[in-house]
């Protein structure tokens, strides 16, 4: 699916449940109890897609059913002052191969998982998890998206790696390095497709599984025929 199909979809569909279809929606979409899902922040305003929206301004968000589908959504939200331009200035910046910044990490909002120990030695560099990917986001804080990389940890190694990772467990963790202005979320992925018992959170970053998108349109009866 292109953006032009996504963002009218999920136009209709916010019409159909009586959801704003003005400036932005955030919203996550996961199949139920499983590990697939796809999330998106759409500007209707200027009929766009945008990597992520700052993560301390989804604190709060509604929550429904399509089918077996689970939905977060927050709508009608106003693009942060200064977004756009900060993004643009990103995107011409020469970013670090690092996994974490080399400043101190805090925890935002921290929570206890199942997985924290995950957590804790990848932030190390120390561990070996062959099965897990470590999905690593960067931004600016409260700010623009800069970059999404993936790393394995295996023999006390930290490595990055390629492909597309969709199997998601339902672990998270996010944090500031308020040293060099930076968001960072991490997410965990693994090898195999798995269970999630929890409903997954409103995710602030646009992460795009085709596969999900079409088959949710299709359960909402609003996927446009070609």
């Amino acid at each position: 699916m292109n953006d032009t199909e996504i963002i009218s979809g999920f136009g209709t569909w916010c019409i159909k449940h009586s959801i704003s279809s003005k400036n932005i929606l955030v919203v996550t979409v996961q199949e139920n109890r499983s590990t697939k899902y796809s999330s998106l922040v759409i500007d209707f305003a200027n009929d766009r897609i945008l990597p992520n929206y700052p993560a301390e301004m989804l604190t709060d968000y509604k929550e429904c059913r399509e089918g077996k589908y689970l939905v977060c959504y927050k709508e009608n939200l106003q693009l942060p002052e200064a977004f756009d331009a900060a993004l643009d200035m990103m995107k011409s910046l020469k970013l670090s191969d690092r996994p974490l910044p080399s400043g101190h990490l805090v925890p935002y909002k921290p929570t206890r998982t199942q997985h924290d120990q995950k957590f804790s030695d990848f932030i190390k560099g120390k561990g070996d998890y062959p099965d897990v990917v470590f999905e690593v986001k960067t931004q600016v804080n409260n700010g623009p998206l800069l970059h999404t990389k993936y790393f394995c940890l295996c023999n006390d190694e930290i490595r990055e790696v390629h492909g597309s990772f969709t199997n998601k467990l339902h672990s998270f963790k996010n944090f500031k390095c308020p040293s060099e202005n930076l968001f960072i979320g991490i997410d965990l992925y693994t090898s195999q497709e798995g269970y999630n018992y929890h409903h997954m959170r409103l995710n602030p970053f646009t992460k795009v599984e085709p596969d999900v998108l079409r088959d949710f349109l299709d359960v909402a009866g609003v996927l446009l025929k070609s």
